[in-house]
C-alpha cells in the first residue's frame, strides 16, 4: 500500500485525538508480539495496528498520597478510566467512519486475577509506540510526564506509521525503590516483585478502599513537565 495513504491516516488521527479529544500522549504501534489475553487474542490479527493513547495523572491528586491510595485518589484513578474508555471509543467511531475495523480496549480490566492479566497491555504498547518505557516499578515511564499517566489501545486495520522505541530508561533515578510499602521494586526492573506488589494492594483494598490500587511510587516518578 501506498505509505502516503498511511502518513495521511496518521496525521488526520492525531490531529483528531490531540485538537478534538485534547489528549497529551498519542502513538501507533504494530501489535505484533504485544501480550493480550481473552477475547482479543483471539481475533488480534485482524487488527495489524494498536493507537495508543494517554491522559495526564494530577500531580496535585498523587501529592495528597501518604501511605497508600485515598479517597480522592481513587475518585481520579475511576475518571481518568471512564475517560480513556470513552475516548478509545469514539477513536473507533473515527475509524470506523473512515471505513475500517476497529477495537476498543478496555481501559482497565483484569481477566486472570491471580496473575494480573488484562485483556490488552497497554504499557507494552506505549513502550512499541516509542511513547515510554518500562520502569523499575514495571509502569510505563513517559519524558514528559514520568509514571504520571494512564494508557488506553484502540486496535485496527487503518493503516498507519508505527512509532519507534525510545532510546531510554530511569538512568540513576531510584526515587521509586526507597517508597514502595511493599518493597516489590529493584535496580533491575526485571526483578519487579509481582507476588509482593499484589499482596499490598490487597491489603489495600480490603482495608477500606474497595480497589486494587496504591500510587505511592507514581508520586514520585514526575516528568519534564513537572513545576514544584
Amino acid at each position: 500500500m501506498d505509505n502516503s495513504i498511511s502518513e495521511d491516516n496518521t496525521r488526520k488521527l492525531r490531529k483528531y485525538c490531540e485538537k478534538i479529544l485534547e489528549v497529551p500522549i498519542f502513538g501507533v504501534a504494530a501489535n505484533e508480539g504485544l501480550p493480550c489475553f481473552g477475547e482479543i487474542k483471539e481475533i488480534i490479527n485482524k487488527f495489524p495496528h494498536v493507537v495508543v493513547i494517554g491522559y495526564k495523572v494530577s500531580y496535585a491528586i498523587t501529592e495528597t498520597l501518604k501511605n497508600g491510595p485515598n479517597s480522592i485518589y481513587l475518585h481520579h484513578y475511576r475518571q481518568l478510566n471512564w475517560l480513556l474508555d470513552r475516548s478509545a471509543v469514539r477513536i473507533a467511531q473515527w475509524i470506523e467512519r473512515c471505513g475500517y475495523l476497529s477495537l476498543p480496549t478496555p481501559a482497565s480490566s483484569t481477566i486472570d486475577w491471580d496473575k494480573l492479566l488484562p485483556h490488552f497491555s497497554h504499557r507494552h504498547a506505549a513502550v512499541a509506540a516509542g511513547l515510554a518505557w518500562i520502569g523499575r516499578s514495571n509502569l510505563a515511564i513517559t519524558p514528559q510526564f514520568g509514571a504520571h499517566q494512564r494508557f488506553v489501545s484502540i486496535l485496527t486495520d487503518m493503516p498507519l506509521i508505527h512509532g519507534q522505541p525510545l532510546k531510554a530508561d530511569c538512568g540513576e533515578c531510584i526515587d521509586c525503590i526507597s517508597v514502595c510499602p511493599a518493597n516489590a521494586i529493584a535496580m533491575d526492573s526485571s526483578q519487579w516483585n509481582h507476588e509482593k506488589c499484589f499482596d499490598m494492594l490487597r491489603k489495600f483494598s480490603s482495608s477500606g478502599i474497595g480497589h486494587y490500587i496504591c500510587g505511592i511510587c507514581v508520586k514520585v516518578c514526575r516528568g519534564s513537565d513537572y513545576r514544584n
